[in-house]
């Protein structure tokens, strides 16, 4: 039996700005009233994994389409997983919740199987080697494994990547939560289904319901999938697993009324991939900054010591290392001092790798300038980001496709960017908006440099960007896009069914 908690949430109705602007966001009386009212004329459900009270990035997307639907006559739904179910590395921000009083939100469980146990294992493991290892040991470990493989070593990886990942750890949950969905949809006579992916497995939701139901499928990618196959760890992928995510991935293509996707190189890529398909079936519909709850005139006064803040994890190859090197060799040149920068390292970030983030740190001799802070409520993370002079963005050599969706929360708060990025979606960003300056992870150099000018004549106290320049991102407006995009696609399958 499946077991799904569905009810409305009635927290966290304190924590809702009380001087919210009366034009950029109802209020949950309103909001409420309209549902009861009878005056939204459309539903939709949005299956996600990542949803508030989780404090994981990928869960905003979703929120600010399900605060802002109502207010474009489209009432919203939630399917998203237990919060019981959900791994402890994710944190907690209740405060996510305001304004989302009147929103049903349905909580499917996650049922315990193989990818539980990798998952407790991969954890007991990793904090071994955390404690056993440092970097350059690490390195040198997957150096000389490199290009030998046992015959059992092989067996477990083609096990593993087959029988656990395949095609990700949450696929327990995805398959379960399929039945609650179709459930949800009947009972409410749902227009619309949105899966939004990371994990991936949430798109087989989509896909049974596009099976058992009439409604209209969108599948949302915030990451590519098969594109980011390659970066993950050798030993959990094999050749049979990527052909077979070749082949779900192509389900989906096939199958969703509609693919939208974070960034115009995504597109591009996934077009190429798919020439067969229609172009028109194909839409960016960017990540968004809640304009309506940053604003300008509520900015704090800036830091007095210089500060540069990341906000956000340090996974899949981030690193600040870059930052610590270059100011390390200002100090070294007796051209600054550690005390003249701070570097704020705010969430999952006293590891680099398997490396104590304070290691690296003293490693360049900038360890009294780097304060590492943990998670912290997502209000309190942007009053940091407002008050800081630049905001760190780390996008890998492997992350041309994709923005981190923190880059948008970072245009919110007013502050000036600083990428260690090489060219792709996120110099695209920058150089489109203006907001700040990008350097290669390689140049040292470089940074080194920028940073000597702001530190030596002062000019990091006039660091500005301006939230109203990014009125595009609006989170608002993106919403009434998606709302095209949904309007659009009913009229297709109207019109078809008339034809019929």
């Amino acid at each position: 039996m499946i077991e799904a908690d569905v009810s409305t949430l009635e927290a966290a109705s304190a924590a809702a700005p009380s001087d919210a602007k009366s034009d950029s966001l109802l209020t949950t009386r309103e909001v409420s009233g309209a549902i009861e009212s009878g005056r939204e004329h459309s539903r939709i459900l949005l299956a996600a994994y990542h949803f508030p009270p989780s404090a994981a990035v990928g869960g905003l997307r979703v929120t600010r389409f399900a605060r802002f639907l109502p207010e474009f006559g489209w009432r919203p739904f939630v399917l998203t997983v237990e919060d019981a179910d959900r791994g402890g590395d994710e944190g907690t921000d209740v405060s996510r919740l305001a304004g989302l009083e009147a929103l049903q939100i349905t909580r499917a469980r996650r049922r315990s199987g193989l990818s539980n146990l990798y998952r407790r294992i991969r954890r007991s493991v990793s904090r071994h080697e955390i404690r056993r290892t440092t970097r350059d040991d690490s390195t040198a470990a997957r150096a000389e494994n490199a290009g030998r493989e046992t015959f059992a070593r092989r067996v477990r990886r083609y096990a593993t990547s087959l029988l656990v990942l395949l095609p990700d750890v949450e696929k327990n949950w995805a398959v379960f939560a399929a039945l609650p969905a179709v459930r949800l949809i009947w009972r409410h006579r749902i227009d619309c289904i949105l899966t939004s992916a990371p994990p991936f497995s949430v798109h087989f939701i989509g896909l049974v319901a596009k099976r058992l139901t009439p409604v209209t499928w969108v599948a949302d990618f915030r990451d590519p999938w098969v594109e980011f196959i390659a970066t993950r760890d050798p030993q959990s992928r094999s050749g049979l697993s990527q052909r077979l995510e070749e082949w779900m991935e192509a389900l989906v293509m096939r199958h969703a009324d509609k693919v939208l996707v974070t960034t115009e190189r995504m597109r591009a890529s996934i077009m190429a991939r798919y020439p067969h398909l229609p172009d028109a079936k194909f839409a960016c519909l960017p990540n968004g900054i809640d304009v309506s709850r940053v604003t300008a005139d509520e900015s704090p006064g800036k830091y007095d010591r210089f500060t540069i803040t990341y906000a956000g994890s340090f996974y899949m190859d981030r690193t600040p290392e870059p930052l610590f090197a270059a100011l390390g060799a200002l100090v070294q040149d007796g051209k600054a001092l550690p005390d003249d920068v701070c570097i704020k390292l705010i969430g999952g970030c006293h590891y680099i790798g398997a490396v104590e983030t304070r290691v690296v740190a003293r490693r360049y001799g900038v360890e009294r300038s780097v304060e590492i802070i943990e998670r912290v409520p997502h209000a309190e993370a942007i009053r940091v980001m407002q008050r800081s002079h630049l905001l760190l963005v780390l996008a890998p050599p492997n992350h041309q496709l994709v923005q981190p969706a923190k880059v948008f929360d970072y245009l919110g708060s007013g502050s000036k960017l600083l990428a260690l990025a090489e060219p792709g979606a996120t110099v695209d960003l920058i150089q489109e908006t203006g907001s700040g300056t990008f350097f290669s992870q390689k140049d040292i150099s470089g940074l080194k440099a920028y940073l000597h000018g702001l530190i030596t004549d002062g000019s990091f106290r006039y660091l500005r960007n301006d939230p109203e320049a990014f009125r595009r991102y609006d989170a608002r407006r993106l919403t009434g896009q998606l709302v095209d995009e949904l309007s659009s696609q009913q009229v297709r399958r109207n019109v078809g069914k008339c034809l019929a």
